[in-house]
């Protein structure tokens, strides 16, 4: 009779540490889909304003293809995924010719931060008289002039310790339809436009 009381016991606490389990497994799923719900939302709005932006204020851009979202979870076992928070980017791919591009990267605390009171994230910027960030409504447009600007010498030449001996890494060609790619009032017609929230896994 004791062997069975033990027997059942013991059946009883594997059951209990089943349902434990399954219960942080299930917490932990949901937690990272409402993350992922929660940076889809949040590149959702970079993207559709960089892209206006590019499309109005820039002209030579052919195509604009975004990659998707690269997610590197950090995760720790013991304190979840806010100990140090995951790292959340979307690149862009800006099109002068149909093989020609230079390539921009828009991270997600690069540009926004978590408002508590709008339960989403939102445009940050630093307000000199408040000395403090402050949530705005709209896209830095100075930082993605910047963007564009490294994009493009980023693609033109090659990395060198010395930036006075700039080495080209593409043809003469393709260095002009670069460059084509300038700040102007009438903007770039007939761009083509490829949107994507695909959440993808960044892997080192």
């Amino acid at each position: 009779m004791k062997k069975k009381s033990n027997w059942l016991i013991l059946l009883g606490l594997v059951i209990i540490g089943i349902l434990i389990g399954g219960k942080i497994f299930m917490n932990k799923t949901v937690e990272k889909n409402s993350d992922e719900k929660l940076y889809q939302d949040a590149f959702t709005q970079i993207q559709k304003d960089v892209t206006d932006y590019l499309v109005k204020n820039y002209q030579g851009i052919e195509k604009i293809a975004w990659q998707g979202i690269g997610i590197e979870y950090r995760n720790s076992d013991i304190y979840g995924s806010s100990l140090l928070g995951n790292y959340v980017d979307s690149d862009v791919r800006i099109y002068v010719s149909k093989d020609n591009y230079f390539t921009m990267n828009f991270t997600l605390n690069g540009q926004m931060s978590f408002d508590d009171e709008k339960g989403k994230y939102a445009y940050r910027e630093w307000d000199e008289n408040l000395n403090d960030y402050v949530f705005k409504d709209t896209i830095r447009t100075h930082t993605v002039d910047s963007y564009i600007k490294e994009g493009i010498d980023n693609t033109l030449y090659k990395y060198n310790d010395d930036p006075d001996n700039n080495v080209l890494s593409v043809s003469q060609s393709e260095k002009e339809e670069l460059q084509t790619v300038k700040k102007a009032p009438v903007g770039s017609k007939e761009v083509e436009i490829i949107y994507s929230l695909k959440i993808k896994e960044l892997t080192y």
